[in-house]
């Protein structure tokens, strides 16, 4: 299997700036809304409302040119993870089935120690019932201690999983409320929503346009 081992980088820009214009009209609108102190009035809320406006547009401007500076290094970016996570993929494979088949070892050696011990268990039971002075020997607590089952250089835990089978029967306290679903069915019912156990109210909201 052949692959791409290597990646012919297009030239980047050497400089990345935030334009000094910028900055200027920047500290213009700082210091224009520093000086409203409170809005009392209409004609302060009016001067508010434009500020506010300037705010967003100017704001937003940055945001689409970092957006802009930001697509080369993006399109780099994608092309390497690319050529690396495919010059990975069979390592990452081989590695999930080779942890599978420890896995599975494990699990089978584990089992036949668990069958020993309960054999090695039975015997002694047996041993002592069949001891014909057992009435008047006192009883043994039978202890087998587990032993490592296999000798190891990497770490091995026992994960445990789960899988909902179903849902109805979890219960409550496993469960979270849908949040989007709410939102969305109180953004289209407005007043008329009423859900239980949740409060729906109505809040005052300045969005710049």
């Amino acid at each position: 299997m052949n692959l791409p081992i290597k990646y012919e980088v297009p030239a980047l820009p050497q400089l990345i700036e935030i334009q000094s214009n910028w900055i200027d009209v920047r500290e213009n609108i700082l210091f224009r809304a520093e000086a409203l102190k409170a809005v009392s009035s209409q004609a302060e809320y009016n001067d508010a409302e434009i500020i506010l406006k300037a705010i967003t547009k100017h704001s937003n401007d940055l945001e689409k040119q970092r957006k802009q500076l930001a697509k080369p290094f993006q399109a780099v970016d994608k092309k390497i993870k690319s050529l690396t996570d495919e010059a990975r993929e069979k390592l990452e494979e081989e590695k999930e089935n080779l942890k599978k088949k420890m896995a599975a070892y494990m699990d089978a050696e584990r089992e036949k120690q668990q069958k020993e011990l309960e054999e090695k268990a039975a015997a002694i039971v047996q041993e002592q019932e069949s001891n014909p002075f057992a009435a008047y020997v006192p009883q043994q607590e039978i202890k087998l201690e587990n032993k490592p089952v296999i000798k190891l250089m990497s770490s091995v835990t026992a994960a445990w999983k789960f899988e909902i089978t179903d849902a109805v029967q979890v219960p409550r306290e496993f469960c979270s409320p849908d949040e989007r679903k709410i939102r969305e069915y109180v953004q289209r019912e407005k007043e008329a929503a009423s859900i239980p156990g949740v409060r729906i109210y109505e809040e005052t909201q300045v969005k710049a346009r």
